[in-house]
């Protein structure tokens, strides 16, 4: 079953994916900053969940939904939470990485946009 899991994940994103860049702020031996340094190139499934804020407004309670941006790819540790991911000419910042399920099988990428 897992496998099978594995071989759709990997058809979907091959088929419907986007390619998009990592890249990370570096320094030197000296902790002088050197720029941006490439972390590698993915392609992911695009996507938006939402989120929920709750605001406490006097006596009553609001609340309100916020759509949270993610990039869904194949399961790698290579990505780190203040990464920027550049995908179709805009930049976001990595807010968070989250191994679903547990499985290894793919990671779910949290992003900002910048």
């Amino acid at each position: 079953m897992l496998t099978q899991n594995a071989y759709t994940l990997t058809q979907a994103i091959k088929h419907w994916g986007k390619d998009f860049t990592v890249t990370r702020f570096g320094t030197n031996e000296y902790g002088e900053p050197i720029g941006n340094i490439p972390v590698g190139s993915f392609r992911g499934l695009f996507h938006t969940s939402s989120r929920y804020l709750n605001i406490t407004l006097q006596e009553s309670a609001a609340v309100s939904t916020a759509k949270e941006l993610r990039l869904l790819t194949l399961s790698t540790d290579k990505v780190q939470q203040g990464d920027t991911v550049t995908l179709d000419n805009r930049k976001y910042s990595v807010t968070g990485t989250d191994d679903v399920g547990g499985l290894h099988l793919c990671t779910d990428i949290s992003l900002q946009e910048v």
